[in-house]
This record gives C-alpha cells, structure tokens and sequence, in this order.
C-alpha cells in the first residue's frame, strides 16, 4: 500500500515526547542488508529488542536510537519505512508477529529532531513514497522511537521492534534528482496534548455515524484540526488513522476565494412512493389469495361427493322409496353443482388477484433495476466529481477494514490508502482540516483518535487542481 501508517496515539508520542524523561539508547542490530535490483537502493531491516513488555501494560516508553545499528551511517534519502513487532529470539515463537488477540501495538513513532516522521502500529500500513520521491536523513539526526504496547495475555513477554528501510545515499548519482517529501501531521486535536475523545452509542443520529468534531455541539475550539499551507505544494500520499469503531477518516481543504465550476450529479431519483405501493399491491395480493383460499367450499365438497358414494346410494335406495330417494339424489347433484360453481368463481378471482401480483413484483423488479442503475450512474459520476461545499472540497476518505466478521469491534483492521497518482495542488494559504467517523451503533468507543500524516512536496507546481 502507499501512504502513511498513522496508527494507534501518534499523536500522543509526539506530543508526550517534550514531557516524558530522558530517553535511553536501543540496542539495535542490523538483521539485514541487501542493494536492490536498481544497484542503488539499499534495504536495510533492523531490529530492536524491547523492554519486557509486562502483563496488562499499557505504558507509553520513549527511547533513543542514536547508535550506528539503528539507523544509515551515511546523509541519504528513505523512500520507503516498514515496522513490525515480531517475538524476540528466545521465544517460542521468535520472529512471528503476535495475533492482535495477543498483543495490540498502539503505536510505534520514529521522531527526529522532535518531530514524528513515521508512525505504524496494529494496521501495520507501510510509508511508500511516490517514485522519485523521499524523506531526507542525516546521520546527524538524533531519532526517537516511542512506543505504546498492550499486552493482553497474563504473562510478560519478550518482542522486538523491526524496520525495514529503503534508502538511498546522498553519494549516489540517483539522489541528485529526489525531490523532498516532508510529512504534515493532521490529528482532529492538532497541539492537544492527549488528542482522545469519546463517541457514544446513539450519538451519532439516523445515520448511526458520529463525524469528530463536525457532530460535536459545543466546547471544540475552531480551528484544531486544521493546517495552513505558508507555500504553495503538492500532497503526494496520506493513509489514516482510527480506533476500534472507526469508519474513515475525511481529509478536506479550504481555499479563500475558490468555488466549484464543474459538472455536477443528478441524485438519484426517489422511488420510495413508488416502491411502497408495489410493495403493497404484493402484499395485499397474498392477502386476498389466502383470504378467498380460506373460503373456498372445498370440504363441503368432498363431503358431499363422499355421501354419494356408490356403496352408500345402493344402501340408501334400499331403505328409501324410489320417489324420494330420487329426489334425493336429484338435491344432491344440484347442491354439488352449486358448490362447484361457487369454487370456480373463486379460483377464477384468485387467477386474476395471482395475475395483478405477478405483474406487481415484475414492476417491483424492473423498478429495483432502473434504481440501481440510476445510482451507479450517480456513483460513477460522483467518483469523478469532487464532493464540494462552498470553497471546501474533500480530498481523500481513508476507510477501515475490518477482518473481523463482527465488524468494527476489533483491532484486527486496515486502513485505506492514497492511489499513487493522487497528488494534490496546494496553494499558499490553503487550509486543510480532518474529520474522523465512527460508527454509533453497536457501542461507545472511548479515547478514540483520528489522525492523518500527509506528505506533501513543498514549491512543486505540478499536482492536481483539488
């Protein structure tokens, strides 16, 4: 996948990071090193053997990665971070990664010089620059990796941090035309120093949707989860960040002056009427059938053909006169007559009623089809047309996955990215801001986050016109 992981309390890394006391050095090793098949880039995967990880923690530890096996030796460019957290050697399972049922990893921040420039965890979603693109390094750069693991068994255990790192040396030929990438941290409580909030259940309205902050009714100060570009530049790729119960996340973009001049889509039209009277006809045609079905003189029928049975008309001519048992069987005949044709009108009825609610359900059909060819029209216009208000447009909604067949009630997740073409033109004073969705259904979701980490090429003028 492209894009940035932003997983788990990214934003409380960072911002933790100036309260949190003095980080102490990894002992990192560099687990491998190969030059890929370009016969420039260097794959570099380290690993870092971390603190026990006791049972029930739910601590957030900071430590410093300064030593020459944790990190390229040489100035260069990274254009691609992959971490993990896999069981230490020793264990039983040494080099596994541990089922989310396990162990969650919250959060695993790479800071330099105090800022975040990567972030993963239990969504594992790697940071994939855009070719010819990269994040630049200094061997002089003092990097911090903040971590936040839960451990859900009842006994300690032993896990170890991995990265793998494509990089490319300034020395290299190559780097002489990467362009810079640099990352914009987007959180829905920028410079908040625990950016958490709480969705509870039935808050979210008709939709079962709670959008942070746009549903929040009062105390959310304007402005915290926006960005002001001082720059022109283009947004090259973003992957977003949520808890369990998270739906998306929503980055948008306000541009002073700016109004939509494009094509715009017809909504669908509303055959809510339509359907509902159709859907009555059928309904109140089975009624009718089963109605005049329990009416029918079938039994009477039957009982009456029974009596006049052979067996019981010789014993009947026996014990009555001729005359009046001819009269008799005369009654009969016309009372099964009668009965008959009091049946066929009513099997005439329901043929007619079954008719009326044949052609109902192939109008039912034939409407569900012309409906759900109108929303693909609406859908595939809609995908090609920017979703506008007033000079905000939205840019990119990074969805959740959930592997868990329940739904959103796992971490067992994954996350949305950018395509590679999606590269976004910004101009100087253009605002970003960012939603988070979560789902209100089910259940309350406490301290929950939504974060983006945008990368972005400052000065290029060649990205798409949002």
């Amino acid at each position: 996948m492209r894009g940035i992981s932003l997983l788990g309390s990214l934003a409380v890394a960072a911002l933790m990071l100036f309260l949190a006391p003095a980080a102490h050095a990894l002992q990192a090793e560099v687990g491998s090193k190969k030059t890929l098949a370009d016969g420039v880039t260097q794959q570099i995967t380290y690993k870092v053997p971390l603190d026990k990880v006791t049972s029930g923690q739910n601590r957030i530890r900071f430590k410093s990665v300064n030593n020459a096996t944790g990190k390229p030796l040489v100035d260069g460019w990274i254009t691609s971070f992959d971490a993990n957290l896999v069981y230490s050697d020793g264990e039983p399972k040494a080099g596994q990664v541990p089922s989310s049922a396990i162990v969650m990893f919250h959060h695993g921040v790479f800071l330099s010089g105090g800022s975040p420039f990567f972030a993963t965890g239990e969504e594992k979603t790697a940071m994939r620059m855009p070719d010819g693109y990269g994040y630049h390094y200094r061997a002089s750069d003092s990097w911090i990796l903040n971590e936040m693991i839960h451990n859900l068994q009842t006994k300690a255990l032993n896990l170890t941090a991995t990265y793998t790192i494509s990089f490319i040396p300034d020395s290299a030929p190559e780097a002489a035309s990467i362009k810079i990438a640099k990352p914009i941290w987007m959180d829905v409580q920028i410079g908040h120093i625990y950016p958490v909030f709480d969705v509870l259940r039935d808050s979210g309205g008709a939709d079962g949707e709670f959008s942070y902050p746009q549903d929040v009714k009062s105390g959310y100060p304007k402005g915290l989860n926006t960005w002001t570009a001082k720059q022109d530049g283009v947004l090259l790729n973003t992957t977003g960040h949520v808890h369990t119960g998270g739906l998306s996340t929503v980055l948008s973009m306000t541009r002073p002056g700016a109004k939509y001049t494009g094509p715009t889509c017809d909504e669908p039209a509303d055959h809510t009427a339509e359907y509902a009277a159709l859907t009555a006809t059928i309904d109140g045609s089975s009624a009718t059938t089963e109605k005049i079905r329990a009416s029918l003189k079938t039994k009477a029928i039957k009982k009456l053909k029974k009596s006049m049975k052979r067996k019981k008309m010789k014993r009947l001519r026996k014990s009555m006169k001729p005359r009046k048992f001819k009269k008799w069987k005369r009654k009969q005949k016309k009372r099964l007559k009668r009965l008959k044709k009091v049946n066929s009108a009513k099997y005439k009825k329901i043929k007619r009623v079954n008719e009326s609610k044949r052609t109902a359900i192939g109008d039912r059909t034939q409407l569900e089809e012309k409906a759900a060819a109108e929303k693909k029209t609406y859908d595939d216009c809609t995908a090609k047309t920017p979703t506008v208000d007033g000079n905000r447009v939205r840019l990119f909604e990074s969805t959740a996955h959930y592997f868990e067949p329940a739904g959103p009630v796992s971490w067992d997740m994954a996350m949305v990215s950018t395509k590679d073409d999606w590269r976004v033109q910004v101009k100087k004073n253009d605002m970003l801001d960012l939603q988070a969705v979560y789902e209100t259904k089910i259940g309350s979701w406490y301290e929950s986050m939504g974060i983006n980490v945008v990368f972005w090429s400052p000065d290029e003028e060649n990205g798409r016109n949002p």
